[in-house]
């Protein structure tokens, strides 16, 4: 499809062009041709043209079918070789095309055209990588905010730090040594009162009650419950704090029920460890009585005992070396060395076999039968002996 720029057809700015998918795009297409001055005074003006539709208005454009209606060859792409989306590119040409549409109309012609698919292109780029360094790799190129989750993550890492920080500061700060008296005026007023009491309202009455700052409430909190005298539970946003005379005798009762218990455990132990003394005692007074019978006592039997296992250890030390005299064992090595000559005879034989056969196999050829002994043989050929050394 051919048309032509806004100019009025007698001035010398006109000039012929053909129109594009990029014109399309700015809504400059037209039934006419470019949307102008002269195309907007016919009423088919008001009826611009789509991308699609310019593509296949163009000279020597293919027939337009239904299944062919739409660019398909990006399907036939690789999971990497995907095309970007060109909703960018697409909102900066609209965007500069109605810029320069209201532009002064003599240089209509030269602003028109200035904006070809190669600037394009290169001010996408240029732009993409503005939003990069701005928004950092998780922006958007609309310049939308961050996704919901990559706030829910920020969100979460800057209270992880804060946690991280409270509790270092907690660690670190003095500990105070809470007074008895003052613990035992706190419990008291909890136990006449027995409600449930907020933090702001212990913050504001404890420090009457017991004679303590408020900036030590809740250290004597802490000390009451590291002590199992208060209970807290979290109840809505916040702690609450009490104690009843009741919880104090049931948690009483409760370590009472459990000395009991460790205590029969403790009896049940010792009885046991008593049977078994008693039992090795009696065992010991009848080996004693049987003692009586030798005339020696347990002492002297013990010393005895270890006198004759060291002469035991001595005369086996002996008996070892009269080993190499022992007619047993010269028989037995005798045995030994009769089966070693019987099997270095045995592999003599089937060696002279072997060099017979390769002699053969030579020809005679004396040479060739040496070259062949000393690959075989190795470090065991005497070059005198014209074969194995002999052991």
């Amino acid at each position: 499809m051919d048309g032509h720029s806004s100019g009025d057809e007698g001035s010398p700015e006109f000039e012929l062009r053909r129109a594009t998918v990029y014109d399309a795009v700015a809504g400059r297409i037209t039934q006419s041709g470019f949307y102008g001055k002269k195309a907007a005074e016919q009423k088919r003006a008001n009826s611009k043209l789509r991308p699609d539709e310019v593509l296949f208005k163009k000279q020597n454009a293919p027939p337009r079918y239904e299944e062919t209606d739409y660019y398909f060859a990006h399907r036939n792409l690789s999971p990497d070789q995907k095309l970007p989306s060109g909703d960018l590119l697409t909102a900066l040409h609209d965007y500069i095309s109605k810029l320069t549409s209201r532009s002064y109309e003599e240089d209509m012609p030269e602003l028109w055209k200035f904006m070809d698919e190669t600037a394009l292109i290169a001010l996408g780029i240029l732009l993409e990588e503005t939003v990069k360094e701005t928004l950092g790799e998780t922006g958007d190129l609309a310049l939308l905010e961050a996704a919901r989750t990559d706030e829910e993550e920020a969100f979460a890492e800057h209270e992880e730090r804060a946690r991280g920080i409270k509790r270092e500061l907690s660690t670190n700060a003095p500990k105070i040594t809470a007074n008895a008296a003052k613990v035992a005026a706190i419990e008291t007023w909890f136990h006449e009162t027995a409600v449930a009491h907020s933090i702001k309202d212990l913050e504001k009455t404890l420090p009457q009650v017991a004679s303590i700052s408020s900036m030590q409430v809740k250290d004597y909190l802490q000390a009451l419950q590291d002590d199992n005298k208060i209970r807290v539970e979290k109840i809505g946003s916040g702690n609450w704090y009490w104690s009843f005379p009741s919880d104090e005798k049931k948690a009483k009762e409760a370590a009472l029920a459990r000395a009991q218990e460790e205590y029969g455990k403790a009896n049940a132990t010792a009885a046991e460890l008593q049977a078994k003394v008693d039992e090795a005692g009696a065992a010991r007074g009848e080996d004693d009585e049987a003692l009586v019978d030798t005339g020696m006592d347990r002492k002297s039997l013990v010393t005895k005992h270890a006198d004759l296992t060291k002469e035991l250890e001595d005369l086996r030390q002996e008996l070892a070396a009269y080993n190499e005299q022992d007619p047993v064992e010269i028989e037995k090595k005798k045995n030994e060395a009769q089966q070693f000559q019987a099997e270095v005879e045995k592999h003599t034989d089937q060696i002279l076999s072997m060099e017979s056969w390769i002699k053969r196999q030579s020809g005679g050829d004396l040479e060739q039968l040496m070259q062949i002994k000393r690959l075989l043989y190795g470090d065991e050929f005497d070059e005198e002996e014209g074969g194995l050394r002999e052991l």
